[in-house]
């Protein structure tokens, strides 16, 4: 490892210079010095003669200063007044109001802001005319009222009155406040068990204290100060506030000048006292309320309640093998005096789990007990030998592979990452923090720069715009939906399109300003002491994925019958073995292939989820009804999910076992929602799972084969856990327990190649378990198009597979939308038929749905060879089977915002069609792409705008490609080389191509090399990657029209082009005169494409 050493030692110093100011700093100092004199002169006034004596007052003035201490003027009047009462009166009654008012406030505006009540529009118009009605108009009708019922010159009775005021102007403004407070607090709370009446005051109420003491300070003031209404309802001497007893005093002859200074003395000190001691959360109070806990930032400024220490320079350095340690303090260090109490020393540590990867730790307090858990990472032993760290006087350098990190040891704090010359981000001034909040709680946080054009990708399963530049991101799983910004699968890992990636390795909570903040930067931070994250050089958007997946874990490979149809019961449904046996048959008799089909959560009985038993009042023989189906060549998916309900025979076996989650205080953490009574398992407790894997061990020996793993994203954080690790990050971090310990299972029976799950929640490495769905979308297109964001979403996340509810969850779809959707669903990693109270099978939508599935479904059998390779591609090298153009087409900036279409694989654009009327536009990169459907060609680059009828969708082969197409399309599972048909398109002169065939279980069956040199195309077995020959197989040359030899072959005319038969291990062909293909398609004279 080279090392350059220092000419510096490390406990030399340099003096700086301090830094000037700016003349204008001073001209500001100056003007507010002013200001506060000006402010000041009044009240010095007053003090100043509520101290003299009349004789000193009328011979010297009332600007010159007291010869002495004179009280009698203050003693005078508090006895002439009564003065004492007189302060009790205003105390009792502005106190009294303020509280009061303040609590009436919070109660409506908890209804009317978060509880979002009926007309809530039309209450807050009522509340704000109250707070406007002028006093003069009310007093008649309150002093005849206040008569009536013996309020009138009483202290509760002025008390009623201005709390009835003061609250109609809270209840307006906290409306306002709380309309705006984070929906994923309450719901964490709610996740925690909390009633709403706990929800107020554990979580709203803590969190609006700001606010609540600006009204209460603003209360006592107003009421402090109020005149005309007290005057007219308290007449008695005993009831009197202070200002109405200065103001009666002031028009009476008896008050001399310094008696009326003493007055007005005594009157507002008890104000300012009051005003002085609530100031702290003035300017607090509003900005504080409601807002993210970890968004640090006001302008240039920390926000209120946020203290933020930065590493300022570079201190010492340790060097270690395959890693590097900086010590940077958060103040200037001039000379000897200043390392005591130079604040908090941020230890910045540098290492390369493997190559082309920086690891970063942030760390304030080392002494944190690391309670878990952790990310399962990968690591590659071998990258410390690799690693070089070099420093001199001016920088200290760790290189991992391509990839290297700086640290700038000179004038100012910088942390640069480099590859291949260029500076792919940076973290600069003020960038790393140690950020302590007014709460007690701390955060290190880190802020890396964008450049000009650099756009952000991942994140999660994310339902928004595919780039995240302006979102505020919250790694935080949620049960949502696919309409909200909250997320099912949350992945603390972004990408650019400026070459690296960056994870941050924190399970829990962590929060993302993507350019929203800092509009030049990716902020970053989590709670606690330290803050780790690891930065993955591409330099393409793939090669990224690839080590990011490395370090986290590839997606296993599915089975191959996994990619064929599923049909599902749905949920709320109601079905028995006739139901289901109609369907299956329903599908048989009009040709529409079935490869699984799935149970959702009624085939349980109700109240007893899970408890892993077929209800016997509606499956009264579940294992002969699964060997009749499985008979008919299906697979069988059961819905599960991690919850106990209490009735179920599992909660006591649980309970007895410590297998479920608890509470701090031992009980058993239970709550109502979704099931009464609902428990955790426990998925730290080794004998928990084993427990759980019990039951599953049972449904596989009955016939079941996988399993739907819903659920686990409304995970509790005030539990405890069997092995002690912290709630918080095990509030994501479950998902992925869970998920494993149903995988196994599956894999342990089943073997590596049939273990296959439909999960919902996920984490970082998650990708381990496929497949993972999109949640509960809604029957319409906008949630059609939701879905799509959030699968190339979760695709930049390093998830490979990815499937959807065809048709929408939420609601029934319309069989336009129906068709729509099955198209776009079978050219989907993975396609199920699945709702939530209607059934999805297509007769029931019209008979042209039976049509476009069974087109579709029968399509996507015969792009099982292509597919399942591609599913080989995803599995080792972790680039997802669905790709975002920008994915596909790094260096095409037309791609960076595409979300409405994608690659499937290397070769194959789909743009699904988001409306009945069929009219669709997408983007066609650089060359002459085909249509797959039609053969017709279609030149890039441009934009494309097609109508398309309901048997049709922008499906597009990339120029180039080598396409292998099977000869089955009534299953995906079968010997994907036996028949197949390698169909090429627009090959250049020179160009080679390699197609590789795999065999259902994942293995190479055949590889193909196609190649063309001067007009000869060649098709050969590459023996050396190649298990054998395949019995028959064909080559299509579309758009190719005139052949004038063909050696090893038979070639014959095709719709598409020529076809050309195979007698052996090669053919050569060399091409005739071939007409032009057509010109670019979809001029404004035709844009419908034929239907197939």
């Amino acid at each position: 490892m080279p090392v350059k050493v220092s000419a510096r030692t490390p406990v030399e110093v340099a003096v700086r210079r301090k830094g000037r100011r700016d003349p204008s700093t001073y001209a500001m100092l100056l003007a507010l010095v002013v200001l506060a004199v000006v402010m000041l002169i009044p009240f010095v006034i007053v003090v100043l003669n509520a101290i003299k004596s009349p004789a000193e007052y009328a011979s010297r003035g009332p600007l010159a200063l007291p010869e002495g201490l004179y009280l009698q003027g203050i003693v005078d009047f508090w006895n002439r007044v009564d003065f004492g009462q007189k302060l009790l009166n205003s105390v009792v009654i502005s106190g009294s109001v303020a509280v009061v008012a303040v609590f009436l406030s919070i109660l409506n505006a908890y209804a009317i802001g978060i509880g979002r009540v009926k007309g809530r529009v039309s209450l807050l118009v009522v509340f704000l005319l109250a707070a406007m009605l002028p006093q003069e108009a009310l007093v008649y009708p309150l002093y005849y009222l206040w008569k009536q019922v013996g309020l009138y010159d009483t202290r509760l009775g002025v008390i009623v009155i201005f709390t009835v005021f003061q609250s109609a102007f809270g209840t307006y403004l906290l409306s306002s406040v709380l309309g705006t407070f984070p929906r994923e607090i309450l719901e964490a709370a709610r996740i925690d068990g909390a009633n709403r009446w706990q929800v107020l005051w554990r979580v709203v109420v803590p969190i609006s204290r700001p606010t609540l003491t600006v009204l209460l300070i603003f209360f006592f003031i107003w009421t402090w100060n109020e005149f005309f209404i007290p005057l007219v309802m308290l007449i008695s001497n005993e009831n009197q506030t202070v200002p109405v007893a200065l103001g009666v005093l002031q028009g009476q002859r008896l008050m001399d000048a310094t008696t009326s200074s003493a007055s007005a003395l005594l009157g507002i000190v008890p104000a300012v006292v009051f005003f002085l001691f609530f100031q702290r959360t003035l300017t607090r109070g509003v900005t504080v309320c409601g807002g993210d806990q970890v968004k640090f930032g006001d302008g240039y400024r920390m926000r209120p309640g946020f203290e933020a220490d930065h590493p300022v320079e570079v201190l010492d350095l340790a060097v270690a093998p395959g890693s590097l340690t900086v010590y940077a303090p958060t103040r200037r260090i001039l000379h000897r005096a200043d390392l005591h109490d130079s604040g908090p020393v941020v230890t910045l540590g540098l290492s390369a789990p493997m190559p082309d990867v920086v690891g970063v730790t942030i760390t304030h307090f080392a002494g944190e007990v690391p309670r878990g858990p952790r990310f399962e990472l990968d690591t590659d032993s071998s990258a410390e030998e690799s690693t070089e760290v070099w420093y001199d006087d001016e920088t200290a350098v760790l290189t991992s592979g391509a990839l290297s990190v700086r640290v700038s040891r000179g004038e100012g704090w910088r942390v640069d990452f480099t590859a291949e010359g260029r500076t792919l981000t940076s973290s600069g001034a003020r960038g790393m923090a140690f950020v302590t909040a007014d709460d007690g709680r701390h955060y290190v946080r880190d802020r890396l720069n964008l450049g000009v054009g650099d756009a952000v990708y991942g994140l999660g399963e994310r339902f928004g715009p595919l780039v995240k530049n302006g979102q505020v991101v919250d790694i935080w799983n949620a049960d949502a939906g696919t309409g909200s910004e909250q997320a099912y699968k949350n992945v603390p890992f972004y990408l650019t399109n400026a070459g690296y990636g960056v994870f941050v390795n924190h399970p829990g909570h962590v929060s993302f300003e993507v350019a929203s903040e800092a509009m030049s930067s990716v902020q970053f931070s989590v709670e606690g002491q330290s803050l780790e994250y690891f930065v993955v050089y591409g330099p393409t958007p793939a090669e990224i994925l690839r080590k990011y997946t490395a370090l986290t874990g590839r997606p296993a490979l599915p089975p191959a019958w996994s990619f064929g149809l599923w049909l599902s019961t749905s949920f709320t449904t109601s079905y028995d073995e006739a139901t289901v046996t109609g369907f299956i048959d329903g599908m048989a008799e009009r040709d529409l292939p079935l490869s699984v089909f799935h149970f959702d959560c009624f085939w349980m009985r109700e109240f007893h989820w899970c408890d892993f038993e077929w209800d016997p009042r509606v499956f009264p023989d579940p294992r002969g009804m699964l060997e009749r189906l499985k008979s008919r060549g299906l697979r069988i998916c059961v819905w599960i999910n991690p919850y106990i309900a209490q009735r179920s025979q599992l909660f006591a076996e649980g309970t007895a076992g410590g297998y479920l989650l608890e509470r701090p205080n031992g009980d058993v953490w239970q709550w109502d929602r979704w099931q009464p009574g609902m428990a955790l398992v426990d998925f730290t407790n080794p004998e928990a799972r084993e427990w759980y894997a019990a039951k599953l061990d049972a449904l596989l020996d009955m016939g079941v084969d996988c399993f739907k793993t819903d659920f686990g994203e409304r995970i509790p954080t005030d539990v405890a856990y069997f092995d002690g690790s912290d709630p918080e990050p095990m509030h994501n971090y479950y998902s992925y327990l869970y998920t494993r310990t149903v995988f196994e299972v599956l894999r342990k029976r089943r073997g590596d190649r049939e273990a296959v799950v439909f999960a919902r929640s996920a984490t970082a490495g998650s990708q381990r378990f496929p497949v993972h769905w999109g949640g509960d979308s809604a029957a319409a297109y906008e949630s059609m198009a939701e879905s799509l964001r959030g699968g190339l979403s979760l695709g930049m996340s390093g998830f490979g597979y990815w499937s959807h509810d065809i048709g929408g969850f939420w609601g029934a779809p319309g069989p336009g939308l129906f068709k729509r959707w099955v198209a776009f669903g079978m050219l989907s990693s993975h396609s199920r038929l699945h709702g939530d109270s209607s059934y999805r099978v297509p007769w029931l939508f019209d008979e042209e749905s039976v049509d476009v599935l069974r087109l579709f479904t029968k399509l996507k059998a015969r792009l099982m060879p292509y597919l399942f390779q591609v599913a080989r591609q995803a599995h080792t090298d972790g680039v997802p089977m669905m790709r975002a153009m920008a994915l596909a087409f790094p260096h095409d900036p037309a791609c960076v915002y595409l979300d409405r279409q994608y690659m499937l694989g290397d070769d194959l654009l789909v743009a699904p069609v988001f409306s009945d009327e069929g009219t669709v536009s997408y983007y066609v990169p650089p060359g002459s792409w085909t249509h797959f459907l039609t053969g017709e060609p279609v030149n890039g680059p441009r934009w494309v705008e097609e109508r398309h009828d309901f048997l049709s969708i922008p499906l597009l082969v990339r120029p180039g490609a080598v396409v292998p197409v099977g000869g089955v399309d009534d299953r995906p599972d079968y010997d994907y080389a036996d028949g197949v048909t390698l169909q090429a398109y627009e090959l250049a002169d020179g160009a080679r191509a390699t197609t590789t065939i795999p065999t259902v279980t994942g293995d190479v069956a055949t590889t193909f090399v196609t190649s063309r040199q001067a007009g000869v195309v060649r098709v050969e077995v590459d023996h050396g990657r190649s298990a054998g020959v395949p019995r028959a197989w064909q080559v299509l040359l579309v758009g190719v029209r005139s052949v004038a030899s063909v050696d090893g072959g038979t070639a014959t005319e095709h719709a598409h082009g020529t076809l050309v038969r195979a007698d052996g291990e090669a053919v050569t062909v060399t091409l005739g005169e071939s007409p032009p293909r057509s010109m670019l398609r979809g001029s404004e004279s035709d844009k419908t494409t034929p239907a197939t």
